[in-house]
């Protein structure tokens, strides 16, 4: 399904860094911006409760195969358990946020730069967190 492949590598980098690419455009076209970086860490903030909240709807509303919903239930879970699954996220969006700026800021806007850089940064610690949690995981199941 297509829901699925979305959430596995590359797409999910891809889709998230493509969210970050764009989030600097479309914020410089918020009545409220006014250059000084906080609608832009407002707007990122709003988005990554946006990547919770409209995939919880989604799931309300349409309905589902009971397979994909098992393997969703699962992931958020894990997620719950372990807040380095929602961390990667920000590596992600950080990637796409520094992409826009390289190739379309010059000079880059000091705040967008460093909303970037502590994106990949704080992405970065949770994905080594989570492949260390993943490790540990299946060395355990391993056991079993």
């Amino acid at each position: 399904m297509i829901l699925r492949r979305l959430q596995l590598s590359p797409w999910q980098p891809l889709y998230l860094s493509m969210i970050g690419f764009v989030l600097i455009p479309v914020v410089r076209q918020l009545p409220y911006d006014d250059g000084s970086g906080w609608p832009l860490v407002a707007s990122l903030l709003a988005m990554l409760v946006g990547l919770r909240v409209i995939p919880a709807a989604v799931r309300k509303v349409v309905p589902f195969s009971a397979q994909l919903q098992a393997e969703w239930f699962n992931r958020r879970r894990t997620a719950k358990r372990y807040d380095s699954y929602q961390w990667r996220k920000l590596l992600w969006v950080g990637v796409g946020l520094g992409l826009y700026l390289i190739v379309f800021e010059r000079p880059m806007g000091a705040a967008a730069a460093a909303l970037a850089l502590g994106c990949v940064i704080c992405g970065s610690a949770g994905t080594v967190a989570w492949r260390r949690v993943t490790a540990v995981d299946s060395a355990v199941a391993e056991l079993r």
